[in-house]
C-alpha cells in the first residue's frame, strides 16, 4: 500500500515514515532461501523510510528516532529483537554487512573482533549523527539530547587505552548534551548526581561539587539513600571514610563463604575489596586499611583452597587493592606479590624502585612502557601510577608527569562506583610534586591548586596533603609574580 501511494507522491514525507515503521516493526519470522529465519520487514527499507522522511521534512522528528535504533542495535550487537505468539519466542540479531542482515540468537557466540574494531565504531559514528540531527530537530524535547549523552557515554567508556585523545572529547560532549536535557525536565536528585560526575569528569570541579552536594542534600532530607555512584565524589575530595558510609547503607554485598573465582565475584569478599581499594585509592593508610587486608587474605587462604585458586584471586584483584599495597611498604606488599606466578612489570618496576640499583629499575620501566604502547586496552590506571610513582623516585620527573597524565585519559566511571577517582586527585599532587622539582613553577601552581581545590574538605588524618598543596602555593605563587 505505501510503495502504491510513495508511486503517486514521492515528496510526501508521512507517507515514507509510515513505511519504516511497518518494515521495522514487522517481525513476523520468515524462512528464506537460505534455510535463515529472519524478520519478514526489512531494516533496510526501514532505514531508507525513516531517514527520506527527515530528509523532506527535517522537523518530522519522528523519523530520526528508529533510524537511530537500528543504528544503535546493529552498532551493539544486540540480540533482542524479539517475535512471539502463543507457542514459541524468537529472538533475532541484527548486523550491519554493507547493509543491515539478521541472525538467530542461538546463532552468534559473540562478536568477532573485526566487527568490534572495524564496523561497529562507524555505526556508532552514524547514531550520533542522526541523533545530532534529531536534537537540531527538536530541541524543546528531552529525549535525543539523553540519547546523544548516553552515546556519547558509551564511546568514552570504550576508548580504553592508555592515552587515547577522544577520551576528554567525549566527555565534553555528554556534558554538553546532558546539560542541554536539564534545562528541559525537572532533575531528581540521581540525576543531578550523574550530571555533576560529567562535570568532574570535565575537571569543572566547583560546578562538580555544588551540584553534588545539593543533590546529596535532597537525598538525606528526604532519608534516601544515596547511590552508589555518589561515593565517588567523596572519593576524589579525600572522604573515603564518607564513601565507604554511602556503600554500607546500600547494604547488597555481604560476605560469601565460596572463595571460587569463577562462582562469586571477587572470591566472595566484595566489601572487604571495596573497602581495600577506596582507602588505598586515596592514600587513607589506616588501622581499617590493614585489617581490611589481614581479613581478605585470611579468607583467601582458607585451609582447602588450592594454591592455584588463591593465586587467580590475587591476580585478578591485584590492581583494585594495588594501591593500599603500596601504602603498607614494600615489605608486607611483597608478602601478597609472591603468590604470584609472575610479577606484573607495574610491580616489578615499583619494588625496584624502591630496593634495587637505578640501571635495573629504569630497564623495567622502559620494559613497562613498551608493553603498555603494545597492549592499550590492557593498562589501567593503577598501572601508570604505579610507573609514575617509581619514575618519580628514580629522580625521573619528566616521565612520571608525562605518565601521570595519561591517568586523565582514561574513561572513569559515572553511572557507578569507581574508586580510581581517588588515584586521579592523588595523582595531582604528585605531579605538582613533580614539576615543582622541574622547575615548571606554572605547572607546578595549577596542580597543586586542583589538589587543594578537590581535597579543601579531607578527612582529618588527610589534611596533611591539603595542607602541602596550600604551602607549596604560598610558597610558589609570589615567583610567578616576578
Amino acid at each position: 500500500m505505501y510503495q502504491q501511494l510513495l508511486a503517486d507522491d514521492s515528496t510526501d514525507a508521512e507517507v515514507w515514515y509510515y513505511l519504516g515503521e511497518v518494515e521495522f516493526n514487522d517481525r513476523e519470522p520468515v524462512e528464506a532461501e537460505d534455510g535463515v529465519v529472519r524478520p519478514r520487514g526489512s531494516w533496510n527499507l526501514a532505514l531508507q523510510g525513516y531517514m527520506r522522511a527527515v530528509e523532506l521534512d527535517p522537523t518530522f522528528h519522528l523519523g530520526y528516532g528508529n533510524a537511530f535504533e537500528i543504528y544503535r542495535l546493529t552498532a551493539s550487537g544486540a540480540c533482542d529483537v524479539r517475535w512471539e505468539d502463543a507457542t514459541q519466542t524468537l529472538t533475532f540479531c541484527p548486523r550491519w554487512q554493507d547493509s543491515v542482515t539478521w541472525l538467530q540468537a542461538e546463532t552468534p557466540a559473540a562478536l568477532d573482533s573485526a566487527y568490534v574494531s572495524a564496523v561497529a565504531p562507524a555505526l556508532w559514528e552514524e547514531a550520533i549523527g542522526i541523533a545530532k540531527q534529531w536534537a537540531n530537530a527538536a530541541p524543546d524535547e528531552a529525549r535525543p539530547h539523553a540519547e546523544l549523552r548516553d552515546l556519547y557515554m558509551l564511546r568514552r567508556r570504550q576508548l580504553t587505552g592508555t592515552a587515547d585523545e577522544d577520551v576528554p572529547t567525549y566527555s565534553r560532549l555528554a556534558l554538553d548534551a546532558e546539560r542541554a536535557r536539564a534545562r528541559l525536565v525537572d532533575m531528581t536528585p540521581e540525576e543531578k548526581i550523574q550530571l555533576a560526575g560529567l562535570y568532574l569528569a570535565n575537571a569543572i570541579y566547583d560546578t562538580a561539587a555544588t551540584l553534588a552536594g545539593s543533590a546529596v542534600a535532597e537525598l538525606e532530607i528526604d532519608q534516601k539513600n544515596l547511590p552508589p555512584a555518589a561515593a565517588n565524589f567523596f572519593i576524589a575530595w579525600g572522604r573515603p571514610g564518607r564513601a565507604l558510609e554511602i556503600l554500607a547503607s546500600h547494604d547488597t554485598a555481604s560476605l560469601s563463604d565460596t572463595l571460587r573465582v569463577g562462582e562469586v565475584e571477587r572470591g566472595g569478599a566484595i566489601p572487604l575489596v571495596e573497602t581495600i581499594e577506596i582507602l588505598g585509592s586515596t592514600g587513607a593508610d589506616r588501622t581499617d586499611l590493614r585489617a581490611a587486608l589481614y581479613s581478605l587474605r585470611t579468607r583467601w587462604s582458607k585451609s582447602g583452597d588450592q594454591p592455584e585458586e588463591i593465586e587467580r584471586l590475587i591476580s585478578a584483584e591485584m590492581k583494585p587493592i594495588g594501591p593500599a599495597l603500596v601504602l603498607i611498604g614494600s615489605g608486607e606488599a611483597r608478602e601478597w606479590l609472591d603468590q604470584l606466578d609472575k610479577l606484573p612489570l607495574s610491580w616489578r618496576s615499583y619494588l625496584e624502585s624502591m630496593n634495587d640499583s637505578e640501571s635495573v629499575a629504569l630497564g623495567t620501566v622502559n620494559e613497562f612502557l613498551a608493553w603498555a604502547e603494545a597492549n592499550p586496552p590492557a593498562v589501567a590506571p593503577f598501572d601508570l601510577y604505579l610507573v609514575a610513582v617509581a619514575t618519580q623516585a628514580l629522580g625521573r620527573d619528566s616521565l612520571a608527569i608525562d605518565l601521570f597524565s595519561q591517568i586523565d585519559l582514561q574513561p572513569f566511571a559515572i553511572k557507578h562506583l569507581d574508586p580510581r577517582w581517588g588515584l586521579l586527585s592523588l595523582s595531582y599532587l604528585l605531579r605538582a610534586r613533580s614539576y615543582e622539582a622541574i622547575a615548571d613553577t606554572a605547572n607546578a601552581v595549577r596542580y597543586y591548586q586542583l589538589f587543594s581545590t578537590l581535597w579543601s574538605e579531607a578527612e582529618p588524618d588527610l589534611q596533611a596533603k591539603s595542607d602541602e598543596a596550600l604551602g607549596a602555593l604560598a610558597r610558589l605563587r609570589p615567583r610567578l609574580q616576578q
